[in-house]
C-alpha cells in the first residue's frame, strides 16, 4: 500500500470544534465548500466539565426529561424521552406514556403509546472520573473514594470486600467496582420509545407528552425531493463541557439545520452510567427540536466497558427501517442525501455481516434522487494525528474500494478533538473521484 503521506495534502488544519462544518447540500454538481464551511470558532483551551450540581444537569424528579427526536425514516420519527423516579420511591410506576402529536399545536389529532425500558449496569470508578479525556475532573479521587465505600455495611469477614486496591486510589477505606458489590451497580431511569408515524414530509409537527411536556419539529423531505438545500449539523465527541453546551447552543440557534449528524463519543459517560443522564438533559434543547443520527465508538463500547448498553437504549438506531441486522449500522435517505453509518468496532472485514450489508446498500443507492452519498463513521481512515492515524487503517483497508467504486461523495469522523479536512482521496492519493473526508471533533 503506498504511504505518500504527503499526497493527502493535509487539509485545513482549523480548530472549528465539535461543529466542524456546515454543509449545504444542494443538487450542484461542484460543491463551494470553502464558502460553505462554518466560521463559528470554539473557545480554545480545556474547558471545565460541567459538574452534576450544574442547573442544565440536574434531574427534574420524576418528570419528563432527556427528550430528543432520531430520524426513522421520511414518515417516521422516534421520540424518546426519561423519568428518573430514583428519588420519589412513592411515585407510582408508570411503564407506558401517552404522546399526542399533529400539524396544529391546539389540535394534537395522533396519539401513540410510548413504553418504558430500564437497563442495568455496572458503575466503573475509573480514572477517567478524575483524569477525563474531555475537559477538567468531573470528579476527584475523594470523592470517588467514597462512592466506593462500602464500610458502612459490609461484613469484615466478606473477602471480596477487602481493601488491597481502589482502582488506584490512594484512600484505602474502598474497594474495587465489582459485579457483586451492589454500590457498583446502576439503575436507568425509565426510558420511553415511541414512533410518531404517518407524517408528511417538510412539515412542523407539535408533540405533548402526557400533557406535561410539549416541542415541535420539522420533518424532512423524501428522498428525490430536490426543491431546496438541506442543511446538516455535524459533529462528534461532544462531551460535557462549556464548550459541548456552547456548540449545542451554536448548532440550534445559528445553524439552524434540518438534520443533525453526530459521529460517535456522545456523553463520555465511561461506565459512570449517570453521566449518560447529565448529557442528555444538556442536550435537550437541541435533541428536543431537532432531528438527529447517531454512530456508536469508542467511549460508547468499551472505554468503561460501556459496551454499547446505554447508547443502545437510549439512541435508537432506525436499522430496521433500512434492512440492517445491526444498530451499528444502518442507511437513511432525505432529500438529495443517502446517509449510510457504520461501526468503527465492528468487524468489518469481506467476510463479515457489515461488510455484506455495506455492498448490498450502496448497490442499492439511486443517485438520481439521492445524488449526494455521506458515509458516517467514527474513526478516521485519514488523519494527521500520529496517535490515531494507524486506527482506522485495516478498515480503509478492507472497504475503501468499496466507497470508491460507487462514488461515495463524503466520510463524515471523529476521534481525534480536531478538525481537518482532505481533498478527494483514494488509497491515500489524492483522487478527482475519491470522497472528501471530514474529520470532526471537540477541540477540548
Amino acid at each position: 500500500m503506498q504511504r505518500s503521506w504527503a499526497a493527502i495534502a493535509i487539509f485545513l488544519s482549523v480548530l472549528l470544534s465539535a461543529i466542524g462544518v456546515l454543509a449545504v447540500l444542494t443538487n450542484d454538481a461542484v460543491p463551494d465548500w470553502v464558502s460553505r464551511t462554518s466560521s463559528y470558532q470554539a473557545p480554545r483551551g480545556a474547558s471545565p466539565e460541567i459538574p452534576p450540581t450544574d442547573i442544565r444537569v440536574l434531574s427534574r424528579m420524576g418528570a419528563i426529561e432527556q427528550v430528543h427526536l432520531v430520524a426513522s425514516r421520511h414518515d417516521r420519527v422516534t421520540l424518546v424521552f426519561v423519568r428518573d423516579i430514583s428519588a420519589s420511591p412513592d411515585m407510582p410506576l408508570q411503564l407506558q406514556a401517552t404522546v399526542r402529536y399533529g400539524r396544529n399545536a391546539t389540535t394534537l389529532d395522533n396519539e401513540g403509546l410510548a413504553k418504558a425500558r430500564v437497563y442495568t449496569g455496572m458503575q466503573e470508578y475509573n480514572s477517567y472520573l478524575w483524569n477525563p479525556p474531555m475537559g477538567a475532573p468531573f470528579l476527584n479521587r475523594s470523592a470517588v473514594a467514597a462512592l466506593m465505600n462500602t464500610q458502612s455495611w459490609a461484613q469484615p469477614w466478606w473477602q471480596v470486600y477487602n481493601n488491597d486496591t481502589a482502582a488506584d486510589i490512594p484512600e484505602n477505606k474502598s474497594v474495587n467496582a465489582a459485579y457483586n458489590n451492589p454500590a457498583s451497580l446502576y439503575q436507568s431511569p425509565l426510558i420511553y420509545t415511541v414512533k410518531l408515524e404517518n407524517l408528511l414530509p417538510n412539515t412542523q409537527y407539535f408533540y405533548e407528552i402526557e400533557g406535561e411536556y410539549s416541542g415541535n419539529f420539522t420533518t424532512l423531505p423524501m428522498d428525490g425531493d430536490h426543491s431546496k438545500p438541506l442543511t446538516l449539523g455535524m459533529w462528534a465527541d461532544v462531551g460535557q463541557t462549556n464548550v459541548s453546551a456552547l456548540n449545542m447552543e451554536y448548532l440550534l440557534h445559528d445553524v439552524n439545520p434540518d438534520l443533525v449528524l453526530l459521529a460517535g463519543d456522545l456523553s463520555y459517560a465511561d461506565a459512570f452510567q449517570q453521566r449518560w443522564d447529565t448529557w442528555g438533559r444538556l442536550m435537550e434543547p437541541l435533541m428536543s427540536h431537532k432531528l438527529s443520527l447517531f454512530c456508536n465508538a469508542d467511549h460508547e463500547l468499551n472505554v468503561g466497558n460501556e459496551q454499547n448498553v446505554g447508547y443502545m437504549f437510549r439512541y435508537p438506531a432506525p436499522f430496521d427501517e433500512s434492512n440492517s441486522p445491526s444498530f451499528e449500522y444502518y442507511s437513511f435517505k432525505t432529500g438529495p442525501l443517502h446517509v449510510i453509518a457504520l461501526g468503527s468496532y465492528t468487524v468489518f472485514n469481506r467476510s463479515s455481516v457489515q461488510y455484506r450489508w455495506l455492498e448490498e446498500e450502496l448497490s442499492r443507492v439511486d443517485r438520481r434522487r439521492t445524488p449526494w452519498l455521506l458515509v458516517m463513521l467514527h474513526v478516521p481512515w485519514y488523519c494527521s494525528n500520529f496517535v490515531h492515524i494507524g486506527e482506522g487503517l485495516l478498515m480503509r483497508e478492507s472497504m475503501e474500494p468499496l466507497l470508491y467504486k460507487y462514488g461515495v461523495d463524503i466520510v463524515l469522523t471523529g476521534h481525534v478533538h480536531a478538525y481537518e479536512r482532505t481533498y478527494p482521496v483514494y488509497q491515500n492519493v489524492t483522487n478527482p473521484c475519491g470522497p472528501v473526508h471530514f474529520d470532526l471533533g471537540d477541540c477540548r
